[in-house]
C-alpha cells in the first residue's frame, strides 16, 4: 500500500497579543537598535532612526497606559535596550573594520 504523505502549513497570523508581548521586549528592542549600530554605523544615518526610535518608545509608553506588575520591567527597559545596544554595535563595528 503507498501512503502520501502531505504537509500542512499552518498560516502565519499574529494576535495582537503576540504583537505586544514583541515591543514590550527588550530583546526585539535591543536586536534592532545592535543591527542599526553595527550595519550603519555612529553617522547621521544612523543617529536620526534612533532618535526616532527613542521618540517612537515614549509615544509607546504614553499609548501603553498604566503599568501592570507582570510587564512593567520589561517595559521601562526597551527603550534603554535600544540606546545601549545600538552603542554596542557601533563598538562591534569599529572592532570588526
Amino acid at each position: 500500500m503507498h501512503l502520501r504523505k502531505t504537509y500542512r502549513y499552518a498560516s502565519f497570523a499574529v494576535t495582537n497579543e503576540q504583537l505586544m508581548r514583541l515591543l514590550d521586549s527588550p530583546l526585539s528592542w535591543g536586536l534592532v537598535g545592535f543591527f542599526l549600530g553595527f550595519g550603519v554605523g555612529a553617522t547621521a544615518a544612523s543617529v536620526w532612526p534612533v532618535a526616532i526610535g527613542l521618540l517612537g518608545y515614549l509615544v509607546y509608553l504614553g499609548l501603553h497606559g498604566p503599568a501592570r506588575p507582570g510587564s512593567e520591567t520589561r517595559l521601562s527597559a526597551t527603550g534603554p535596550a535600544l540606546l545601549v545596544t545600538w552603542m554596542l554595535g557601533v563598538v562591534v563595528r569599529g572592532w570588526a573594520f
